[in-house]
């Protein structure tokens, strides 16, 4: 049945859901944050590494809906040029209003607050920092007052976005150990992790073969060319890769870990690597799909092998526990 505007509210919410912000990011998304709570509450060493039904359940859906408010912010900056560059989309026929995702977004906030006023059981280190990340949301909403120069000069503009990721990611921290902040001795390169791999995902994302580049669209590839730009984008996939074997080396020294950990991270990046140069070499149009989700496996398996060893080493330090008490 075709979606027209006397069609569902709620159909027509999901539809624009499937096309902006799609099913696939929960999982993504909820990779994230259990690799980030674990290691937060390992790096801290006063809870358990486990699952706590309610109060994390309450945490991850807050987390959830931050990148789904940055979608909604997204929209409303990009309404004009999207009408242009994209009318065929679910927003841009009328199928949904910008009203409609404002009442959603509005709802996605307040629960944030109230998810982090929960979780602290205070006004404490989680409401603290999501004050910021609401804070840091609001001014990329408004391209801190200077979005003319920002659109002017795309690296500095995904530059100052991406900085929003380690103060997510710190949020996530926080509801990690609990109580307090924790110092970056301790989660430090996790916060670095989030920003080389989000920007990686970022410029990935923007770059294009030659004929598909339009007049009125931002890319990398337009910026920079077709060999510089796809060569930005693995700098910053070599980086991030760095730092998961950092990240690595960190839990090593709680508890020993087999060296095959870093031996997948560094066969990750080779292996996501190649059509980037294939790229830079010749661009081709079934690379450019290639590339971005090249960077978004770095993104996702690094997380996945950064929970396996948070869990891993937490089971290690358990057993040692038991052992000595015996």
């Amino acid at each position: 049945m075709a979606l027209t505007r006397r069609s569902a509210w709620i159909r027509r919410f999901f539809a624009w859901m499937n096309e902006r912000f799609p099913p696939a990011l929960l999982i993504i998304n909820f990779i994230v944050f259990i690799a980030i709570l674990y290691f937060a509450r390992l790096m801290r060493g006063t809870d358990a590494v486990e699952w706590d039904m309610f109060g994390d359940t309450l945490g991850f859906f807050a987390f959830y809906s931050v990148p789904f408010m940055l979608r909604v912010f997204d929209e409303h900056k990009d309404y004009a040029i999207d009408m242009h560059n994209h009318p065929d989309r679910v927003l841009q026929r009328g199928l949904i209003t910008l009203k409609d995702l404002r009442i959603v977004c509005v709802i996605a906030i307040v629960y944030q607050l109230v998810a982090s006023a929960m979780l602290d059981q205070e006004f404490g280190s989680i409401t603290n920092i999501w004050v910021l990340v609401l804070l840091y949301s609001l001014l990329m909403a408004i391209e801190f007052f200077c979005g003319e120069w920002l659109e002017q000069h795309i690296f500095v503009y995904a530059f100052s976005h991406q900085l929003i990721s380690p103060l997510i990611v710190y949020w996530v921290v926080c509801m990690g150990a609990k109580k307090g902040f924790m110092g970056l001795g301790d989660i430090g390169w996790l916060l670095v992790l989030s920003f080389f791999a989000g920007f990686a995902y970022e410029i990935s994302r923007k770059l294009k073969t030659p004929e598909q580049e339009r007049n009125t669209v931002d890319t990398y590839t337009k910026a920079f060319g077709t060999t510089v730009a796809p060569w930005m984008a693995l700098i910053l996939l070599l980086l991030t890769s760095l730092v998961m074997l950092a990240l690595l080396e960190q839990l090593g020294e709680k508890s020993p870990i087999s060296e095959w950990w870093s031996y997948g991270v560094i066969g990750l990046f080779v292996l996501m690597a190649i059509p980037f140069v294939q790229f830079s070499a010749e661009p081709r149009i079934e690379l450019v799909k290639r590339m971005e989700a090249a960077a978004g496996m770095v993104l996702i398996v690094n997380h996945l092998i950064l929970f396996a060893a948070v869990t891993k080493v937490a089971t290690a330090i358990e057993v040692a526990k038991v052992a000595g008490g015996t």
